[in-house]
């Protein structure tokens, strides 16, 4: 095997749900028949409460949970099959970075992905270095990711995921534990990364500074999907939903003046 399988397949949406329902055991439904369409490309971020669902509609995406409904990704069904496609398209970076990170070193951490797919020595060494640069973390290849800050094993996490070249992104609380000047980093490389992006976070600021779309979950549901600018300058809207304004807004009137 030389690579990942690719789908065949031209498709119109990068993902694509429909009346999906979760539960964990006999709880209450943790999902609650969310439809949802995301186009190639698009920048989405999952807003919402503590509990809303925003991890759990993540972990729908590449079959780490699977409810009833239906779930495509690139127009493949993830209960028909195709999960080892699925898996290679969709990048899913955890909350927790010590959930994604269990090898000795950060070099086989971000090399285990494309080793397992059957890529030559070269080219993992070729994509490891890469991925490396890309999240700023060269120096530490040899590191050992326990022996790391929260922030840069985030940022080991993410490398794993972009060593795989994945046509979507989908990462939970990306800012979270990350300082400022590799939170900037970060906004300017997902800014340039040209794939889709599903980002789940109560960062929103750095949702609005992102994502071009926000769907705002709250017990499991679809509360409202549109454009974050009319979705984050919502007071009234956030407040209901047991939200602020993000930071760079607040103390503006009614969420302040929008710009063009």
């Amino acid at each position: 095997m030389s690579g990942p399988v690719q789908n065949p397949k031209k498709y119109e949406w990068a993902v694509d749900i429909e009346d999906l329902s979760f539960r964990y055991g006999h709880g209450p439904e943790a999902l609650r028949h969310i439809n949802l369409r995301i186009r190639p490309g698009e920048r989405v971020a999952l807003i919402g409460p503590n509990g809303a669902g925003k991890s759990t509609l993540l972990m729908h995406l590449n079959g780490v949970l699977r409810g009833t409904g239906r779930v495509r990704i690139c127009g493949m069904d993830v209960s028909n099959g195709f999960l080892p496609q699925i898996r290679s398209l969709v990048g899913l970076v955890f909350q927790d970075p010590d959930d994604q990170l269990f090898c000795p070193t950060v070099f086989e951490d971000v090399a285990f992905g494309p080793m397992n797919l059957g890529y030559s020595k070269e080219e993992v060494l070729e994509r490891v270095h890469r991925s490396l640069r890309q999240v700023g973390l060269e120096q530490h290849q040899n590191s050992s990711a326990y022996h790391l800050s929260g922030g840069e094993k985030k940022r080991v996490a993410l490398a794993t995921v972009l060593v795989l070249d994945p046509e979507i992104l989908a990462l939970d609380e990306p800012s979270a534990n990350i300082d400022p000047k590799h939170r900037r980093r970060l906004l300017n490389w997902l800014s340039a990364f040209p794939k889709t992006q599903i980002l789940a976070t109560h960062d929103l600021d750095f949702a609005l500074e992102i994502c071009e779309r926000c769907v705002l979950l709250n017990a499991g549901g679809i509360v409202t999907d549109g454009p974050s600018r009319e979705i984050l300058y919502d007071k009234d809207l956030l407040e209901a939903n047991d939200l602020e304004l993000p930071f760079c807004l607040q103390g503006r009137p009614e969420g302040g003046e929008r710009e063009g």
